[in-house]
């Protein structure tokens, strides 16, 4: 290729040599596309190469009539123009093997060519460290603390929100979607089951299923507090528990008035007692009103029910099955029922017996006597009684819990 100069008004130094570049690849050259109707001659596009090697000479690869416009400057720019008083290309060496476009639109092998000046400035791209990343200067400031260093593990793509194998998102409520929630019906049951029909029974405070959830299992199993050797016991006559059985009731008892009795029975399962029963064979006189009752205790001592006022009651013989001022819920376990009369003439109370104190408690004191006096002097029954204080009974007296 021959070399071309062009004088021109618009040449700032002029330009008498140009070099061949068929010795050097397209990575060795930058590539100016003039591609306007000026610089074109049949439809062909002038192209101008600048070997990045060496210092600033030419070539133009294009018929030797093209007339494209070439200028060096005295600060070491190189121009491209249509010989007006404007380039339309300029380029600086900003380096021994660097030029920056200062004006006008480069490529390279077919490619735009950044702009060497817009490189880490404001509006224009970010540079690259040693590392290949972009430096933590360039990085606007954000929240998390966004580094390097943090942005691998710590943080997901937004495409991975509400996203298979990425992150539920929350709605205006701060809450998963539902639709982002997976069926757990095999799994969990609804809240709305607990203690409804066909759902699931629930759990008292002490994790029990209430008694009102239980089906009616008479039919199935035998009460706990009947006897099972065939022999007849309080199921049998309506009743949860009571201290002996009825066939073995030949005697009777009369405490003194104001003495507090107290008998002991057992309920062997959970149950609401509505009722406590007694038998009397003499019936008392000038009962004092008010001061008659008939209560449950805990073994601690703890009243936890009483009957109203039996003096009109026990006024008269017979079977007495008094009502509790309220219904209490029992658990299973040991309870003290104790009554107390105050009149001129006490009651006599049906008992197995009436003998030696010693041969009904064998083997027990305290609170584990079976049948024991309580405290004297009672107008009612009192909210406790100190269990150490009481004594062995000699009178086995019938009650029983239903």
């Amino acid at each position: 290729m021959a070399p071309y100069s062009y004088p021109d008004a618009f040449v700032q130094e002029q330009l008498t040599t140009f070099e061949d570049t068929t010795s050097l690849s397209a990575a060795d050259l930058l590539t100016v596309g003039l591609a306007d109707a000026r610089y074109q001659r049949l439809g062909q596009a002038v192209h101008l190469s600048i070997p990045l090697s060496s210092g600033p000479a030419l070539t133009v690869q294009q018929d030797t009539d093209s007339q494209p416009r070439v200028a060096v400057s005295p600060d070491g720019d190189i121009a491209f123009g249509d010989g007006t008083s404007d380039p339309d290309v300029v380029l600086r060496r900003v380096g021994p093997n660097t030029l920056a476009v200062v004006e006008g639109t480069l490529s390279q092998g077919g490619q735009a060519v950044l702009d060497a000046s817009k490189v880490g400035a404001a509006n224009g791209v970010a540079a690259l460290d040693a590392n290949g990343q972009v430096p933590s200067a360039q990085l606007p400031p954000t929240n998390v603390g966004l580094s390097q260093a943090q942005a691998d593990a710590r943080y997901i793509l937004q495409t991975a929100a509400g996203a298979a194998s990425g992150v539920a998102t929350l709605n205006a409520s701060s809450k998963i979607p539902t639709t982002q929630v997976p069926d757990l019906s095999g799994t969990y049951v609804a809240t709305s089951t607990r203690g409804a029909a066909s759902g699931v029974a629930t759990l008292d405070s002490a994790s029990k299923v209430p008694v009102s959830q239980i089906p009616d299992l008479a039919n199935t199993y035998v009460t706990a507090s009947t006897n099972l050797d065939n022999q007849y016991g309080p199921g049998d006559h309506g009743m949860f528990t009571w201290s002996c059985g009825l066939e073995h009731l030949r005697s009777s008892g009369q405490p003194e008035a104001g003495g507090v009795r107290m008998i002991k029975v057992r309920l062997k399962r959970p149950v609401t007692v509505g009722w406590i029963w007694m038998h009397l064979t003499a019936s008392g006189t000038s009962l004092t009103a008010n001061q008659c009752f008939a209560g449950l205790y805990t073994t601690a001592g703890t009243r936890v029910a009483v009957t109203v006022d039996q003096s009109t009651a026990w006024s008269t013989i017979g079977e007495k099955k008094m009502s509790l001022t309220t219904p209490y819920n029992a658990a299973a376990g040991d309870y003290f029922i104790a009554f107390v009369a105050n009149g001129t003439t006490i009651p006599q109370f049906t008992a197995a017996s009436n003998n030696s104190s010693s041969g009904l408690n064998m083997g027990v004191t305290g609170a584990s006597l079976r049948f024991a006096n309580g405290p004297t002097g009672q107008a009612s029954l009192p909210a406790s009684i100190n269990m150490a204080s009481i004594s062995p009974g000699s009178a086995s007296y019938f009650v029983a819990l239903s």
